[in-house]
């Protein structure tokens, strides 16, 4: 039996050449987990490769879309933040469950709350 997981992916839709900014798209899905996964309500988010303010903003905007309860996975690569996002996840009122360094990856698994605290 295949569990439902949702995914979140940013993709880079224009890059300018010599300077920092660039467009993303956030784009949901739901696919089918070839693995038996014992939480079908996790939502993973993959930053690798943006650069601070960009994962704290992309984490705050999927987490405050998130329900109650449901688990949000975080994957990136920016050093900063590894102190930014358990700040954003204590201003936002949710729980931080844990906080990995995997070689040059960061990852965070929270659960979101209710509502944020200052909405």
């Amino acid at each position: 039996m295949c569990s439902r997981r949702t995914r979140i992916a940013v993709r880079s839709s224009a890059i300018t050449s010599g300077s920092q900014s660039s467009r993303a798209r956030v784009s949901v899905r739901d696919e089918a987990d070839p693995v038996q996964d014992d939480e079908p309500d996790r939502v993973e988010l993959d930053l690798t490769g943006l650069k601070c303010p960009l994962p704290v903003l992309r984490t705050r905007k999927a987490l405050r879309a998130l329900g109650t309860g449901r688990v949000l996975v975080v994957v990136c690569t920016d050093p900063m933040a590894m102190i930014d996002i358990p700040n954003l996840v204590r201003e936002e009122g949710a729980r931080l469950d844990s906080a990995e360094r995997c070689g040059d990856r960061l990852c965070f698994r929270m659960t979101a709350s209710a509502k944020p605290p200052h909405s």
